[in-house]
């Protein structure tokens, strides 16, 4: 009877509308109906049954609820047009009006009415149809949310991916090329004129053949400029390399110059450059060993262990000395306490340097710092191999620990015995023991020694001019080493370049590089850059953290423009040095 066309009337866009929302304990009506010829007749029904959570909402909130739902639902009638919204709850009256400032939950349903014109108006509950499809709501229906921004993305995502090309798009775009019609009369006639434009197809025009609207390369179309760019968006669905994506255009197309525009623009693509492998590394920056011990020292933390501690570690430039404190919270104020107990015995550092943790960043600590004349240094955020005498330290201090726990003793305990052999036995760059670097002698341990006698020295001597270069000695070898194995190569990023930011990959599909880009806003010291984008904060990242963008319009590599078409590349890889083997000392060989 309800539905029955005497009762029910077809949607008129020129009648007045109005829709009749009602919401019960247990479901959500709404009808929609119109004023045609003098009555008000209904267009169409809809209820639905409230999920376990929202039964618990107030019954204000369910009624607000019913005017949000019922929007979207019949949203294809009501987008665009003015109309009545008729309720029997008289608080929405105010809720819904600009100057209320209702809950949370309530703002959010109020912003998704926002598309809408209506004039809230309220209907007394004997005389709204709807309190009745509430009561009696159908089971088991399923809602979602409208989310018009969404359905706008997916909308423009549809409509922006490039259609499938004919040859009828072909055979016009050849006809409306001035250059192709003059290289297809030269193809028929066999008179090539010398001309800038014809010269590339003049190169193979022995592979060349001409159609009455084509002209191919052997069985390969060659594509006019005005469709080169979307043959290439084609070719590249799916963001295949430069290498696949090559092959694809060679089993179809052609024209001059089409493996340079390949590469030109995959490198371009941000979406491909942000999951790429990372640029060549940065040469490395070796620091200068300081002329005295405990000058320079490098600080860090270690941990948490499973024991809920940690470590403050200190690593003295020189002498390579370390300071092991166990720490059960890492704030500042302990940091602190534990230097001053270590420079109550060594004396006060000129310099320490750190990473950029919240306890080293702190105004408590910075002011420490100043107050007892000590510069303070903070490496690149997100760079520890800028701090990696400690943290190469680090690495076999927690070794040592874990073999500990191994062992089923006690790593604390063990520590000390880890940390009174370290300081005894020589460093591999220095070739003497931090012990005699900062002591000026040897200390004592469990192995036996002929050599018993012990010399103090009052105060800490000036480091041996040939330990200064057997340092700076080994520090050369290391960087060569390093900088061929990594291949690594100076940074060309400038002041004003698009660079992409390498981040931390949450899932599977993250990138190695955050696609938005950042520009260049000064490179600072060393191989550091400050980074900007947009309204965000500046940040320092070092180089090799960063992917440069090539500009926009350039081809990215320009020196394999000069290499010569016929010249091999050697890729083969060098073989690894070979490590000096010396016979040891103590069995009466001579150095």
């Amino acid at each position: 009877m309800l539905t029955s066309d005497c009762v029910m009337a077809h949607y008129d866009p020129a009648a007045p509308t109005q829709l009749r929302v009602d919401a019960s304990p247990v479901g959500l009506g709404a009808i929609l109906t119109q004023t045609q010829q003098g009555a008000v007749r209904p267009v169409a029904y809809a209820s639905r049954t409230l999920t376990p959570v929202e039964r618990r909402y107030s019954q204000t909130e369910r009624e607000a609820l019913a005017v949000v739902w019922g929007c979207e639902k019949f949203h294809l009638y009501l987008y665009g047009t003015t109309f009545d919204l008729l309720t029997d709850q008289k608080p929405l009256e105010v809720i819904y009006s600009p100057t209320s400032k209702p809950p949370a939950r309530i703002e959010r349903w109020g912003l998704l009415l926002q598309p809408y014109t209506f004039r809230l108006q309220y209907s007394p509950g004997a005389t709204n149809p709807a309190h009745m499809l509430s009561r009696l709501p159908l089971p088991n229906t399923v809602h979602r949310e409208r989310n018009i921004a969404e359905e706008y993305v997916h909308y423009i995502a549809r409509n922006a991916i490039p259609k499938a090309m004919t040859l009828t798009q072909l055979e016009q775009a050849t006809a409306r090329d001035p250059v192709l019609q003059r290289v297809h009369q030269s193809v028929v006639s066999g008179n090539w004129p010398k001309t800038k434009e014809t010269d590339p197809y003049f190169c193979v025009k022995n592979e060349l053949t001409a159609t009455e609207s084509l002209l191919l390369r052997g069985s390969r179309i060659v594509v006019p400029a005005s469709l080169q760019p979307t043959t290439l968006q084609l070719a590249h669905e799916g963001h295949q390399g430069i290498v696949r994506t090559k092959q694809l255009l060679r089993e179809k197309v052609w024209w001059p110059g089409i493996d340079k525009d390949v590469e030109h623009l995959i490198r371009s693509c941000i979406s491909c450059q942000a999951q790429s492998s990372q640029s060549c590394p940065q040469p490395l920056t070796m620091t200068e060993m300081p002329s005295r011990p405990w000058t320079v020292l490098h600080a860090d933390l270690c941990g948490p262990f499973p024991s809920g501690e940690s470590l403050l570690v200190l690593v003295d430039s020189c002498s390579r000395w370390p300071e092991v404190f166990i720490l059960k919270s890492t704030t500042a104020a302990v940091i602190i306490n534990r230097m001053k107990s270590c420079f109550a015995v060594h004396g006060l550092p000129e310099a320490i340097v750190t990473d950029n943790g919240p306890q080293f960043v702190a105004e408590e600590f910075d002011l420490y710092l100043r107050e007892h004349g000590i510069t303070h240094r903070r490496v690149t955020p997100y760079w520890p191999q800028a701090n990696s005498e400690v943290e190469r330290f680090n690495r076999t201090l927690e070794k040592a620990i874990r073999a500990a726990n191994t062992e089923g003793k006690d790593w604390k305990s063990e520590l000390n015995t880890f940390l009174l052999n370290y300081r005894a036995t020589a460093h591999c760059t220095t070739g003497k023991s931090p012990a005699v670097l900062l002591f000026g002698r040897e200390i004592r341990t469990k192995l036996p020694s002929l050599n018993t006698s012990r010399s103090p020295a009052s105060t800490s001597p000036v480091v041996d001019p040939a330990i200064l270069e057997r340092d700076r000695c080994q520090k050369a070898k290391m960087k060569k080493y390093a900088d061929e194995k990594r291949r690594a190569a100076p940074s060309n990023i400038k002041r004003g370049d698009k660079v992409l930011l390498k981040q931390e990959r949450k899932n599977k599909l993250s990138t190695k590089y955050d696609p938005d880009p950042y520009i260049v806003v000064v490179g600072t010291k060393g191989t550091s850059l400050l980074l900007k984008r947009r309204a965000e904060p500046e940040i320092m990242r070092n180089s090799s953290a960063v992917r440069k963008l090539p500009p926009e319009g350039t081809d990215n590599h320009p020196h394999e423009a000069k290499r010569k078409p016929d010249q091999v590349v050697d890729t083969t890889a060098k073989p690894r040095p070979q490590r000096q083997r010396k016979p040891p000392e103590y069995l009466g060989h001579e150095k």
